[in-house]
């Protein structure tokens, strides 16, 4: 005769079967645990790359007014042409030079310098790309991979933006390798490339209404 308790009974396989879910849990707790503790040097890898170098100031010098850029860098290199004045709102203007010495001497020695950056928006406006703005790189080294693109990434180059065009126009001597196109936003966008004083510049334009501020730029600096 079988004298279980059906209760008893029922209430056994209850427990037994809290005991292997909450196991379970355990074991998905420690796996999603270890998988966090795997991924942290992957997810500091990405922040490390993302935070700002902590040298930048160092081995960049930024101004933001004209005279001050030309007083530094010097009258030779098309800075106090870019600007557009006339039918043109006053911009916001940044200048950013890339030079590898460390040191006071930098200005006095072009051969580290590597590019000077300038943007001029004329929105008035720092970091904005919701008016028409004008950007230009001067590349101080022949071939620099940010113009040209790495073996690895060649399509990351300046250059990659004039996609293989062969358009040109020649202003006062100078070869202007160009191309027009559109973007969001902008209706007339403009990407150039050319030498000056043995430098190689390029030059992005972007306007929305204005289809002449690529032209009235290349031939106010180069006219």
């Amino acid at each position: 005769m079988n004298n279980s308790n059906p209760v008893k009974a029922a209430a056994s396989v209850h427990l037994f079967r809290h005991r292997k879910l909450n196991w379970k849990i355990v074991v998905l707790i420690a796996a999603f645990v270890v998988a966090v503790i795997c991924l942290i040097p992957a997810l500091t890898g990405c922040f490390n790359n993302n935070a700002e170098d902590p040298n930048w100031d160092k081995t960049h010098t930024t101004v933001t007014s004209p005279e001050e850029a030309i007083r530094l860098f010097g009258n030779d290199l098309l800075l106090d042409k870019l600007v557009l004045k006339k039918g043109y709102s006053k911009p916001y203007t940044e200048y950013i030079l890339d030079h590898a010495d460390k040191d006071s001497e930098y200005l006095k020695n072009r051969q580290t310098w590597r590019d000077l950056s300038i943007q001029v928006n004329y929105g008035g406006k720092r970091f904005s790309v919701d008016e028409d703005y004008v950007n230009l790189q001067i590349f101080f080294k022949e071939n620099d991979r940010a113009l040209i693109g790495s073996d690895k990434y060649p399509n990351d180059g300046y250059e990659n933006m004039l996609e293989g065009s062969t358009t040109t126009r020649e202003i006062n001597g100078i070869t202007v390798t160009y191309h027009e196109f559109t973007t969001r936003g902008f209706a007339y966008s403009f990407c150039a490339e050319f030498k000056y004083s043995g430098y190689t510049y390029f030059l992005e334009t972007y306007a929305k209404d204005n289809q002449n501020l690529s032209w009235d730029t290349i031939n106010q600096m180069l006219g």
